[in-house]
């Protein structure tokens, strides 16, 4: 079942699996996971009309925390991810959007070819460690 246990163990599990890299351990050491909300399809679309000036629903959003924003924590967190609600159906969907969305907090983007290709390499490579042992997300 994909509720919000599920989706902070996959949040987890992919800051492990990009964690294994220096380049995003340095990053990853000083955040905390990015929170993620589940919204109505309606609330995204507003959202992506406000940020991005399109009048469509995506499936995801992500927007890194801002630099010196308070925080709760000592750490902030690396960002906020919003999912549409619509895709807690598909779990394989739902672990490549949340990779996805993951990577566009690390600096990641997809506005030129060659960035698109880096990204979805990364993705694959994210995908193929998520989807080991049947995709087993214990601890």
């Amino acid at each position: 079942m994909i509720d919000e246990k599920f989706i902070a163990k996959l949040i987890n599990k992919i800051n492990r699996i990009l964690k294994k890299e220096k380049k995003f351990k340095k990053i990853l050491n000083n955040y905390n996971n990015p929170q993620v909300f589940v919204c109505s399809p309606q609330l995204m679309r507003s959202l992506e009309k406000k940020f991005f000036k399109k009048n469509k629903e995506p499936d995801i959003l992500s927007f890194n925390w801002p630099k010196n924003f308070p925080s709760i924590d000592k750490k902030p967190p690396l960002g906020e991810i919003y999912l549409n609600k619509k895709v807690l159906k598909d779990k394989q969907y739902l672990k490549r959007l949340l990779a996805h969305g993951f990577l566009h907090l690390l600096g990641f983007t997809h506005f030129k070819k060659s960035d698109s290709i880096k990204m979805e390499k990364k993705e694959v490579k994210v995908l193929s460690y998520l989807n080991k042992n049947g995709g087993n997300l214990r601890g």
